[in-house]
């Protein structure tokens, strides 16, 4: 009688069936181009769309004037040791944790929590936070595209406004750049306020702009220049959310790198100002306050700035990540877009 080997079972077909998937998936992995993987959500068309994504969701505004203000407020130069020390220990760790959950699963912060029943909570806590975030940014959008169709106006609308709001005289357009309420009054009317310092942008921001109110008990009119201009503001978004990645992974080339090319122009015009070079003997120089590292405080603001600027904790980068491939090598795309934001 022939002897005959032993009998393959069920779980060994599964796993054999599973090698095999895995050698076809690590053959194509590199190639762009190719059809999606996921065919119910997608993927991203190549890497560089992803890259480009993630660093434009975590270089923004809190690059700008967030980080300034802290490096200021926490002793200059010196501020950059414990922000370097938690990029290494904080925000590259968890920035590659919440990617690689998202690119495991393929699945958005509320279905990857589902795993978890007793925490869906954070999930949908992470959708609501950043529908709120969409809103307020959304406005600020709104913000800047008033004052682009404003910066075709010359002389800048902004350059020479000065209404005196308190004053008993009727509002007058002065040419000035600052100047004090009180030395306004005693030339052109009574007022109420004085000891105050205020410019004409910032009246132009006040009266024309916002047309602020006098608190929150009196909501006043509708703004109809800003109105329109959140119109338009939220038409662009969802031009560009319409087809999901498939659309705003191509507008990415431009709002992710246009900022470099803002920020290049704003360095060289900094740099070339009265008083630059004390600026930068402040931020990186002898200047630098050594003895705020023994301020708690300080390691707080620099872990704050982190969380902040990665965007870590707010289910972003996850949303992000689950539209990848899923032998895509996370830890380069990590190293490349944290110390790409942190260098900013």
């Amino acid at each position: 009688m022939e002897k005959k080997g032993p009998a393959h079972t069920a779980g060994d077909i599964v796993l054999r069936n599973h090698a095999v998937a895995d050698q076809d998936i690590y053959a194509k992995d590199d190639t762009e181009g190719e059809e999606d993987k996921n065919t119910e959500r997608g993927n991203w068309a190549n890497k560089r769309e992803y890259l480009l994504s993630m660093v434009g969701l975590a270089v923004g505004l809190g690059n700008i004037w967030r980080f300034p203000y802290l490096a200021y407020k926490n002793g200059g130069g010196a501020f950059l040791i414990p922000y370097c020390i938690m990029l290494i220990f904080l925000g590259i760790p968890l920035y590659f944790l919440e990617a690689a959950i998202g690119q495991f699963c393929s699945q958005g912060p509320i279905n990857i929590w589902r795993a978890v029943p007793l925490l869906q909570g954070v999930g949908m806590a992470a959708v609501a936070l950043n529908t709120i975030v969409a809103i307020y940014y959304g406005v600020i959008l709104a913000y800047t595209v008033y004052y682009l169709f404003a910066s075709f106006q010359y002389p800048l609308p902004w350059s020479n406004y000065l209404e005196d709001m308190n004053c008993t005289s009727p509002p007058q357009v002065v040419n000035v750049t600052s100047m004090s309420v009180s030395n306004w009054t005693s030339e052109h009317g009574s007022c109420h306020t004085s000891n105050i310092t205020i410019s004409p942008s910032e009246q132009y921001w006040d009266q024309v702009v916002l047309q602020r109110s006098s608190g929150l008990n009196e909501t006043g009119t509708i703004v109809w220049p800003l109105a329109l201009c959140l119109l338009l503001s939220n038409i662009i978004i969802a031009a560009v959310l319409v087809k999901g990645i498939k659309s705003s992974g191509k507008v990415v080339y431009f709002t992710a790198i246009f900022p470099y090319v803002v920020l290049t122009i704003l360095l060289i015009r900094g740099v070339t100002l009265e008083g630059a070079k004390d600026g930068i003997d402040f931020y990186i120089g002898s200047k630098s306050n050594l003895t705020k590292l023994a301020e708690v405080e300080v390691w707080r603001d620099a872990s704050t700035q982190i969380f902040y600027s990665l965007s870590v904790g707010y289910g972003g980068v996850t949303a992000l990540s689950s539209y990848n491939k899923f032998q895509n090598n996370l830890v380069m795309d990590t190293f490349l877009v944290t110390i790409t934001n942190c260098t900013n």
